[in-house]
């Protein structure tokens, strides 16, 4: 039964690749925002209305 969801990335210069893979194996399209792992902190209004949006 397909759920609703999401899945936020930040540009992660060590590892670039693994995030999108992961998030396409359900057939979702990632959301990246600017920032560190803590993109909730950095950015939450940007975050919460990319979430919304999504």
């Amino acid at each position: 039964m397909p759920q609703p969801g999401g899945y936020t990335l930040d540009p992660d210069r060590g590892r670039p690749e693994p995030g999108a893979v992961f998030a396409a194996r359900p057939g979702l399209t990632p959301i990246t925002v600017p920032g560190t792992h803590e993109s909730l902190v950095a950015h939450p209004a940007g975050l919460t209305q990319d979430l919304l949006d999504a």
